[in-house]
C-alpha cells in the first residue's frame, strides 16, 4: 500500500477533535462534549477511533485485504468500506441477517465503495464470535480480520489518542465521564487509558454482559427514563465537571 494514500486519508480527518464546553451557572459545573462527530462526514466518532489501530496493524501485517462482520445497518461496515476504498485495498464484509434481494442504505453505500458482500446466517455469525473466522471457511486466511464492530484490543488503541487530546486535568477522580456502550470496545479503551476519572455508561442491549469491563470506576445507568445511575447518584452531584 502506498504511504501517500495513508497520508491523504489522515489529511481529511479533523483531529484532534473539538472539545465544547457548556457551563451550568446554577450549579457551577461544566459539561465538556468531545466532538468526535466532526472528525469526518463518513468515518466520524468511534468508528474512526476503532479503525485507527486496525488500519495500522493491517499495514504491518502485509495482508492484501480486510475482512469484517456485522449486521445490515452496521456503521462499522459502512466506515470500513469507505476506508478500504480510499486506500485502494480489497474489502470483504460478512453480513448476517441479510438476503441478497434486499439492500439497506448502509449496504448500498458499502457496495458503492467496492466492498464485496457475503451473506451469513446468524448461527455462522455466532460461530465466528465464539471460534474465529477460520471455523466457517479458509477463504480469508490471507486477509486481515477485524472483529465485529472494530473490536478487540487493537480496536481500543484509538481511544488512547482521544485521551491524549483531552485537557491535562481530565483524568481526575472528581471528574465524570459518560460514554454509551455497544460492543464495549470504546469503553474498554477509555478505562484502559485512564487511571482516576469516574465513568458511567448505558448499555445499548440491556442484558448484555461485558466481562472485560469489570472496573471499580465504572457504573451503569440502570434506567434512562428516570435517570437512575445505580449507586452513583451522589458522585454525579459532587463531580467537578463531566465529559
Amino acid at each position: 500500500m502506498e504511504l501517500q494514500l495513508i497520508q491523504d486519508l489522515l489529511s481529511t480527518l479533523m483531529l484532534p477533535s473539538r472539545l465544547d464546553e457548556i457551563h451550568l451557572d446554577e450549579i457551577q459545573r461544566s459539561i465538556f462534549i468531545k466532538r468526535d462527530d466532526l472528525i469526518h462526514p463518513v468515518i466520524s466518532g468511534n468508528k474512526w477511533r476503532k479503525l485507527d489501530g486496525h488500519i495500522q496493524e493491517f499495514i504491518r501485517s502485509g495482508a492484501n485485504r480486510m475482512v469484517s462482520m456485522g449486521g445490515v445497518h452496521s456503521n462499522h461496515l459502512h466506515a470500513l468500506a469507505y476506508v478500504s476504498n480510499f486506500l485502494k485495498c480489497s474489502c470483504d464484509l460478512l453480513v448476517y441477517g441479510w438476503h441478497d434481494a434486499i439492500l439497506t442504505p448502509t449496504l448500498k453505500d458499502a457496495m458503492n465503495n467496492s466492498a464485496n458482500l457475503h451473506s451469513l446466517t446468524r448461527s455462522e455469525a455466532q460461530q465466528i464470535r465464539n471460534q474465529g473466522i477460520g471455523t466457517i471457511s479458509d477463504k480469508w486466511t490471507d486477509a486481515y480480520w477485524i472483529p465485529e464492530g472494530g473490536g478487540g484490543d487493537t480496536g481500543s488503541i484509538g481511544m488512547a489518542k482521544l485521551v491524549h487530546e483531552m485537557p491535562d486535568d481530565f483524568d481526575q477522580e472528581e471528574n465524570l465521564l459518560l460514554c454509551p456502550c455497544g460492543s464495549g470496545t470504546s469503553l474498554f479503551g477509555l478505562l484502559e487509558f485512564t487511571k482516576k476519572i469516574q465513568v458511567v455508561s448505558l448499555k445499548n442491549v440491556v442484558n448484555a454482559s461485558y466481562p472485560k469491563l469489570n472496573n471499580a470506576r465504572l457504573r451503569w445507568i440502570q434506567a434512562i427514563e428516570n435517570k437512575s445511575f445505580g449507586h452513583f447518584q451522589s458522585s454525579i452531584h459532587s463531580s467537578k465537571c463531566g465529559y
